[in-house]
């Protein structure tokens, strides 16, 4: 886009570089270390120099994700849907604790943004708030889903559905990642030209689905598994194996352990694998984590086992929800479904 729009030479009126080392600063303060002049991820910070390295943490803070993002993130969506519980995350109570340090790193005078010790039990309240909203919200499996109603809708519409951009040029839905004039086209009227593509045969199983949500008939939900964790320090090397075969389970594995009673397809289901964490999979984002105590300037860590021995040992949970396209096959579904959980020793949730 800066090439196309000639954008660069906007910048110039502003005496602007885009190759100055601001404009790279920006780019790792939103997504994190990144190679210069480039998106490619890096290691390490480049931009700023360690006295300055603080201000990577307001942001996005790839280190231990506390930042504003976060926090208004939690706030917004809590009031929003109404979750009281999770609305009050003490973000205030964070920033007036907050303090810049130097934190010695490999002889390097790094700074980074400590917090207080005392603030410690409410860093692992407010993650397990985060927690508990994105499994009632991000999570719930009306919304999921809608998600797998509208990727279906649009994976029919793929090769059909088509943009014509500034230039004349006719680009497919499935080709709009390439051409970023029709990448831009990409907003919620999308929904309204497949619903309104009453000419176009080629939608039709598009929009018969997008109509489908219209009207709230939407893919059934028949149990959600909850999977194993992965154990970095299990020594058998099976139970890990075991682990991630699960993670990649497919409708056709599930079918396999149909019992012939009723019809069943392995195009009937529908499956999505979740991953609930703090956000460092399985790591508690505390122990990244640099504090201070009262009267001093020396940051210390604090593991979680400092704040509580009721914090889990594993920050990792991920389920697999399932779904029925057709209502009618529910019930052949849930019992194909209970067959296979027996059958891996799942644990199956059907609420």
């Amino acid at each position: 886009m800066l090439e196309k729009y000639n954008l660069q030479s906007v910048f110039g009126l502003y005496r602007y570089n885009m190759n100055d080392i601001l404009f790279h600063a920006v780019k790792e303060m939103i997504c994190g270390p990144l190679k210069k002049g480039s998106y490619i991820k890096a290691t390490t910070y480049q931009a700023l120099s360690p006295s300055r390295h603080f201000l990577y943490d307001i942001v996005s803070n790839k280190t231990n994700l506390m930042n504003v993002d976060k926090w208004e993130g939690l706030s917004r969506d809590s009031f929003q849907c109404g979750l009281t519980q999770t609305r009050n995350i003490m973000h205030e109570r964070f920033m007036k604790f907050a303090k810049v340090l130097q934190t010695p790193t490999e002889g390097e005078q790094m700074t980074a943004i400590c917090y207080r010790d005392k603030v410690a039990a409410d860093v692992c309240e407010m993650l397990q708030a985060r927690y508990r909203q994105r499994e009632l919200t991000t999570f719930h499996k009306v919304k999921i889903a809608v998600d797998l109603m509208i990727s279906d809708a649009f994976e029919a519409a793929a090769d059909h559905l088509t943009f014509t951009t500034q230039n004349g040029d006719i680009v497919r839905l499935a080709s709009v990642l390439e051409d970023m004039d029709a990448y831009l086209m990409l907003d919620d009227k999308i929904i309204d030209t497949i619903l309104q593509s009453y000419n176009n045969e080629m939608l039709r199983d598009s929009r018969e689905i997008v109509e489908r949500i219209q009207r709230r008939r939407l893919y059934k939900f028949v149990g959600r598994l909850r999977l194993p964790p992965r154990d970095d320090e299990q020594d058998d090397e099976s139970v890990e194996a075991d682990a991630i075969r699960l993670e990649k389970t497919t409708a056709e594995d599930i079918v396999r352990h149909h019992d012939n009673n009723g019809t069943l397809e392995a195009a009937d289901l529908c499956l999505t694998t979740v991953s609930m964490d703090y956000g460092l999979e399985n790591e508690h984002p505390i122990e990244r984590m640099q504090f201070y105590r009262k009267d001093t300037e020396t940051p210390i860590h604090i593991g979680r086992k400092e704040v509580s021995y009721q914090l889990e040992p594993t920050f990792l949970g991920k389920s697999l929800f399932i779904y029925v396209r057709n209502e009618a096959r529910k019930d052949n579904a849930k019992r194909c479904i209970q067959q296979f959980a027996r059958h891996c020793g799942l644990v199956i949730d059907n609420e």
